[in-house]
């Protein structure tokens, strides 16, 4: 069962198996309501579709995509940072693109780094590292950038807004925890109220807060302090 959720998710990383795991749950809760009894035979053509199809898994297939430099090679137009709306109405972009390129390229080859050195000391036969296509490919930017941009004019008549998503804590009901904006108040995930704690929280310490690097240090600074208060 192991190797079929590093087929599904991904091989060669260790995020792999995970996302596999979750993505073979998925398809089993979702068939067993339809045919209870024979849930994994459609789930079994699945993975034999994507071990066809799909060899290098879910992981590797999506970060073809999410690349900044594979977005741009295929003809997206990255701008910088959206600043607001000028006075005559064009949108304005701050001149940061190859900035946050950079940084996103960092954050990638630092996690990288510390996934094979995880495998170095844990002693795991994992196959050897290959360059990920989607990032050795040379990113497509307009030069000069494009600090202003014309709806109108560019005949731009639909715009997805994707600025991210927070939780919902609605359900947290106790005074003080939760500020105007209904997000919770801490320090380091240590709430305002005795007794509540947050972990996972985006940004909560660093900007690894909320991804996987996070949990280790997170959790035992939580622990610690929860050990330290009784």
């Amino acid at each position: 069962m192991q190797e079929s959720f590093n087929v599904m998710g991904g091989i060669g990383t260790l995020v792999g198996p995970i996302v596999g795991a979750g993505f073979f749950l998925l398809l089993r809760e979702t068939f067993s309501r339809f045919f209870t009894e024979y849930c994994l035979i459609p789930v079994g053509i699945i993975f034999i579709a994507m071990v066809i199809f799909v060899p290098q898994g879910l992981l590797g297939f999506a970060r073809r995509w999410l690349s900044l430099q594979s977005l741009s090679a295929q003809g997206v137009v990255l701008l910088g940072r959206f600043t607001g709306i000028e006075s005559g109405g064009q949108l304005a972009f701050a001149d940061d693109l190859e900035e946050h390129i950079r940084f996103a390229d960092e954050a990638s080859a630092n996690m990288t780094r510390q996934i094979d050195e995880y495998i170095v000391r844990a002693g795991i036969d994992a196959p050897v590292a290959q360059p990920d296509p989607a990032e050795t490919v040379a990113p497509c930017l307009p030069s000069p950038p494009i600090r202003s941009l014309d709806v109108t004019e560019c005949g731009i008549t639909t715009v997805v807004w994707c600025p991210g998503f927070k939780g919902d804590f609605s359900w947290v009901r106790l005074p003080g925890v939760l500020d105007a904006r209904g997000q919770p108040v801490h320090e380091d995930g240590v709430a305002s109220a005795p007794g509540v704690y947050f972990a996972g929280l985006d940004f909560a310490t660093t900007r690894k807060s909320g991804t996987i690097l996070a949990i280790a240090e997170e959790s035992a600074r939580l622990v610690e302090h929860i050990a330290g208060s009784h």
